[in-house]
């Protein structure tokens, strides 16, 4: 069943319609009216409805705009226009914009709004074929560029057995080919512009610039990372021929996409195979090549050109377990002094990719793991707290100078982090040994200190500690028996009013702090002072 909605602003129009025809008859069902364009462009985008009788005049929005924007949107609605007899240059312009007919209201009888219904219906059928078709045609690329994605990443027998067949029905071209692996380089965009809409627009030029290239190919992406693709193309066998392909190509994609994208392109291209059977071998020297690469920087890279390289271990074993460390004592200095190591190792030692990207995931996630919830800076939280988007930039980090720039910026970060922390912790300390003083007459808790600093109890005492080397128990005491001293020495309190008006509930407890802190009991310190005996 066909589903229709009605457009136009005059309510007796729409009511006449809608009685004019037996609607279920023609297999058809009225799904909702609408009064003006604006209203019914919000109710076609939640319908979807396979038929449009719409006014051409209309408030808000007109028949002419309203067609506009939903063929660009929903090619396959079919749009029959309402006009009056004043109206026939705007319906010049709906039939412009592929509207299937148009009916004059005033002339509006059920043979004629059948007719042209009949007439909908069969359009909507033959758009809907043709889109039919060319999904199926997209689909078959799909399933072709998923086929051989698996061949080269994953060359088992069972994969091999599947390759797909090329449009003219004879296998892909493997008589002679290569993998070549780009790399799109988006430093030189401007950071608000989305890099997955750059990326779209170069795959579509790559395939473009490979049509006119390549005699058979297939393009993937090789992860989902919207910086990267692999072509596998067939080739010419001759080595000086295969050399100037790649070369050509290379210097056209290249102009292309600095005139259209404005991304810059790396290239790998591993040598030339032979069969489907060489295919693993062509996979590893391509991601050979890619390491490669990383180390060296070359923007264009020929598999039959490249030195090997002896790759080493970084030998930074357990520095996320001393970096732990270092950030749970605020120890600026050692953090730092791990990182420029990591840094160092990075820049003098030939290494493997994958060594890099999971060094700074662990040094990342150990930093953030201390400092995500506790920076009060905007920037710094942010940074730290965004852990699944930044384990994702490191991933997509293909050259050693990305690297140590990556490096540098969290070692600044960090460092930065911890002194604000430290900084933090010295403002607390001193909030809370000024509400010490400010209510030394009343009973003092731990937790009446931190609540008034506004951070954790157990946090106050750790931080208390390590600034001043005692608890805050016993700094609390102690500032209460050097106030209790100077109001023994004022002779205007007796020893249990003293007691009281420092918050102890008894004066035994009382007595035995005061002796712990001074070493006399609040009596004998009364008679020394008579006797000139303390000061």
């Amino acid at each position: 069943m066909y589903s229709v909605l009605l457009v136009d602003d005059e309510p007796l129009i729409l009511s006449g319609i809608k009685s004019l025809l037996n609607w279920e008859a023609n297999d058809c069902k009225i799904v909702d009216t609408a009064r003006n364009g604006q209203e019914a462009s919000d109710k076609i985008r939640a319908l979807e409805p396979n038929i449009v009788f719409c006014d051409i005049n209309m408030p808000a929005m007109s028949g002419i705009d309203l067609l506009q924007l939903i063929s660009r949107d929903y090619p396959s609605i079919v749009f029959v226009m309402l006009t009056n007899l004043q109206d026939f240059d705007l319906v010049k312009n709906a039939l412009h914009y592929r509207a299937v007919d148009y009916l004059v209201k005033s002339q509006l009888e059920p043979d004629v709004l059948e007719h042209s219904l009949t007439n909908a219906k069969k359009e909507w059928d033959n758009r809907n074929l043709l889109n039919n078709a060319d999904y199926i045609k997209n689909q078959g690329k799909v399933i072709q560029e998923l086929l051989w994605k698996e061949i080269f990443l994953r060359p088992t027998p069972q994969a091999l057995s599947n390759a797909p067949l090329s449009d003219n029905g004879h296998p892909f071209d493997l008589e002679s080919y290569t993998a070549i692996y780009l790399i799109m380089d988006y430093s030189l965009q401007d950071h608000t512009k989305d890099h997955g809409e750059l990326f779209t627009w170069e795959k579509d030029l790559v395939n473009a610039m490979a049509q006119k290239h390549f005699s058979s190919f297939s393009l993937f992406e090789p992860d989902h990372s919207s910086d990267s693709l692999v072509i596998l193309c067939s080739t010419p066998r001759d080595p000086r021929a295969f050399k100037q392909l790649m070369e050509q190509f290379y210097q056209k994609l290249c102009s292309s996409s600095a005139n259209i994208t404005q991304v810059s392109i790396c290239m790998m291209a591993a040598e030339c195979f032979h069969g489907l059977q060489a295919m693993a071998d062509c996979r590893a020297q391509l991601f050979a090549m890619v390491d490669h690469f990383y180390n060296t920087e070359q923007p264009f890279l020929l598999g039959s050109n490249i030195t090997p390289i002896s790759y080493m271990s970084l030998g930074l074993t357990g520095i996320s377990s001393h970096l732990l460390e270092a950030l749970r004592e605020k120890n600026a200095v050692r953090c730092k002094s791990l990182l420029d190591k990591a840094a160092s190792r990075i820049q003098n030692i030939n290494h493997e990719r994958n060594s890099a990207i999971w060094l700074c995931s662990e040094l990342y996630t150990t930093v953030a793991e201390i400092f995500h919830k506790s920076i009060p800076d905007t920037r710094l939280s942010t940074y730290f707290s965004q852990s699944e988007n930044m384990l994702d930039q490191i991933e997509h980090m293909h050259t050693r100078s990305q690297i140590l720039d990556w490096l540098e910026h969290l070692n600044k970060c960090t460092i930065s982090a911890i002194e604000q922390a430290n900084a933090d912790r010295c403002s607390f300390v001193d909030s809370a040994k000024q509400y010490v003083e400010d209510h030394i007459e009343e009973r003092i808790s731990l937790s009446d200190a931190a609540d008034y600093v506004n951070i954790s109890p157990a946090y106050l005492s750790s931080i208390f500690k390590k600034r001043y080397g005692e608890s805050f128990i016993d700094y609390v005491n102690k500032c209460k028996m050097e106030y209790a001293c100077k109001l023994i020495k004022e002779r205007k309190y007796l020893i249990y009013e003293i007691s009281f008006r420092l918050g102890f509930n008894n004066a035994y407890y009382f007595t035995k702090t005061f002796k712990r802190y001074t070493g006399l009991t609040p009596m004998e310190y009364q008679n020394a002072l008579k006797n000139d005996e303390v000061k």
